[in-house]
């Protein structure tokens, strides 16, 4: 027992000793040499001539009185299929909205416009079981050329202000930002982008 006392106190004591002398050392972080430091660069998409960022989104392609045997079918758009030589209007909206629907019925009414220009309307993941409704709610199966969907890449949450819905994106053919209106647009702001 006296042995495990005497390096007991032999441990304490040197230790003692070695923080009285400086000779404790702090441990240090290790910090890479700048060269090889990666900076990422955010992209600001709500910046007038902001790139479109990349997107998915699916489409549901029933659209039906919802009951216990309804089967929803489903496709995807891409940004690569909205690609042409003409502006492209994305709405992001809620299916759950009374504006939304309001400017959806309002473009739909101005479809005969919209000859090149293409049309993409987008919700967030959260609002999927209510897209039906609002497809039924606006006519959608009777305007193809309206591309509704849900947003399953997060091109809202890096596009959205979050002011006020809708919100709508114009982006010219080499989708750079044109333009963004937040809620409710009449037809005549609109069109000056239309193609």
């Amino acid at each position: 027992m006296a042995k495990h006392l005497i390096t007991l106190l032999f441990l304490f004591t040197g230790s003692t000793l070695l923080a009285q002398t400086n000779q404790v050392s702090q441990p240090t972080m290790y910090t890479p040499p700048a060269q090889n430091m990666v900076t990422e660069t955010k992209t600001d998409y709500n910046a007038i001539g902001a790139p479109m960022p990349p997107f998915i989104s699916i489409m549901q392609e029933t659209v039906a009185q919802p009951n216990a045997d309804t089967k929803y079918n489903y496709t995807l758009l891409t940004d690569k299929q909205v690609k042409n030589k003409a502006n492209l209007f994305v709405m992001l909206f809620s299916p759950v909205c009374d504006h939304c629907e309001d400017q959806a019925m309002l473009i739909e009414k101005s479809l005969n416009l919209f000859k090149k220009s293409k049309i993409v309307l987008m919700c967030g993941k959260q609002y999927r079981q209510y897209l039906n409704n609002f497809l039924l709610i606006t006519h959608k199966k009777d305007y193809p050329q309206m591309n509704v969907g849900v947003d399953s890449t997060d091109f809202m949450k890096k596009t959205m202000l979050y002011t006020q819905l809708p919100q709508i994106n114009i982006y010219d053919h080499d989708r750079k930002l044109l333009k963004i209106f937040s809620g409710g647009v009449p037809i005549d702001s609109l069109k000056q982008y239309i193609e």
